[in-house]
């Protein structure tokens, strides 16, 4: 995989690795959203080339706490640093001001970045930007997202544009966007709301793919494997869910208590994706909930 470990793999990190490898090439991503700041030596050992965290628990910290944080994730043997943001209110047709909260989230972002780059030129550790903006869950949505695309496009792209240009090969130019699987122009919800105004762009798409079998992650990915085929430079990531079962989150959706499965089912599955979509396939990412983050790379590592 090309990846530096900053101590022996577990075994199952090692398979995920060499499945993703093999299928993939040694470019190929194994992240984990942790939300907030962990371990990165620990999530590095256990197997994740990324970890993303929230951009507001990041911007959070004292100066001198995010550089700290900073330098401990380029040395925790991870690839790189994710920073996720987003608020469904941020495109709220009725509050058109709050868009500007979003240029505000990514531009301070970016400043912290720059000043951390300016004195680590040399290196070669990554970060990259990403949004998780989920209108459908609030009652005023009706499946258009224009400003949602709007939003990308006018207000997070220009800050990621701006400093990847200024630190190429340090930040990644292209924007992850974490969204749900069924998104797709003209699908029509389980509530009869039909999705309109959705545009892709170079991106990465990390899909809500939340299944426990190989064959339900085939279903559930079409449709976003099948915007993948439609539009130039965007690749995909699949979901992995571990959160505990619960309100919102059924069993069938999550590999919590079963995380010795992932590997045979993520062979499985990419034994039977199509050469065409095995090409704008990056990797897998992995949920959990913040009250589980630390228990699940302990998990891992147990194997």
């Amino acid at each position: 995989m090309g990846l530096v470990m900053a101590g022996t793999p577990s075994v199952h990190a090692e398979r995920v690795l060499d499945l993703l490898g093999r299928a993939l090439g040694p470019d190929a991503e194994f992240s984990y959203i942790s939300w907030k700041p962990v371990d990165f030596r620990k999530a590095a050992v256990a197997g994740f080339t990324t970890v993303w965290i929230g951009i507001g628990s990041f911007m959070e910290l004292l100066p001198a706490e995010r550089e700290a944080l900073l330098q401990q994730a380029q040395s925790s043997g991870l690839r790189r640093l994710g920073f996720i943001g987003g608020d469904s209110e941020w495109i709220n047709p009725k509050f058109p001001g709050k868009a500007a909260k979003a240029v505000r989230e990514y531009r301070e972002l970016s400043e912290v970045l720059a000043e951390f780059l300016q004195k680590d030129s040399a290196g070669t550790f990554r970060f990259v930007l990403a949004t998780d903006i989920e209108p459908h869950v609030k009652k005023w949505w009706d499946g258009d997202l224009s400003g949602y695309s709007a939003l990308l496009e006018k207000a997070v792209l220009p800050a990621l544009k701006e400093l990847s240009s200024r630190y190429p090969g340090r930040v990644d130019p292209l924007l992850t966007r974490f969204e749900p699987f069924w998104w797709e122009n003209g699908h029509v919800t389980e509530s009869g709301k039909t999705i309109r105004g959705l545009r892709d762009f170079p991106s990465v798409i990390a899909s809500m793919t939340y299944r426990t079998t190989a064959h339900e992650w085939m279903e559930v990915s079409r449709h976003v494997r099948e915007r993948a085929r439609q539009a130039a430079d965007v690749k995909i990531l699949l979901g992995v869910e571990t959160k505990a079962p619960g309100p919102g989150v059924p069993e069938f959706i999550t590999f919590h208590g079963r995380l010795k499965e992932i590997p045979g089912q993520l062979a499985l599955a990419l034994g039977t994706l199509p050469p065409e979509d095995r090409k704008n396939l990056q990797g897998i990412f992995v949920h959990s909930s913040k009250k589980e983050t630390d228990q699940l790379l302990d998990d891992l590592l147990g194997f």
